[in-house]
């Protein structure tokens, strides 16, 4: 087998590509843009992994391991204010954005509503 046929282990690969917090940054608001929610808590346990491992996350914002293992998980349900915890350690937050719509998604009727004072956002993640 040649060297460029070679498989890199997934979390060796990870660490290379995941050097800065923009890199963090780039990498959590894409997982973030997934259809599937969960691959953005699953995105988060590897930067946790890349920097340190639950043990370090939990010595260093004094948070309860085992919980955090479980916030991380797959089927994890973080309370805000873990999340928020979990990505200042990480150097990242989260911030909001105005949704863009494409001219086929406005031109589409929708059922009237009550207008609501908070406008439409997605979900970023933002280095400080």
């Amino acid at each position: 087998m040649t060297k460029a046929n070679q498989f890199v282990p997934y979390h060796e690969a990870l660490g290379k590509i995941l050097k800065t917090k923009r890199d963090v940054e780039t990498y959590l608001s894409d997982a973030l843009m997934d259809e599937d929610p969960r691959m953005f808590l699953v995105a988060l346990k590897n930067v946790v992994d890349m920097n340190g491992g639950m043990s370090k996350l939990a010595k260093d914002t004094g948070l309860n391991r085992e919980g955090l293992y479980q916030a991380l998980s797959v089927n994890g349900n973080p309370e805000y204010r873990t999340l928020r915890s979990i990505l200042a350690w990480a150097g990242v937050r989260l911030s909001l954005a105005t949704a863009i719509r494409s001219k086929a998604s406005t031109s589409k009727k929708r059922p009237t509503r009550a207008k609501s004072p908070v406008k439409e956002t997605s979900g970023a993640v933002s280095s400080r």
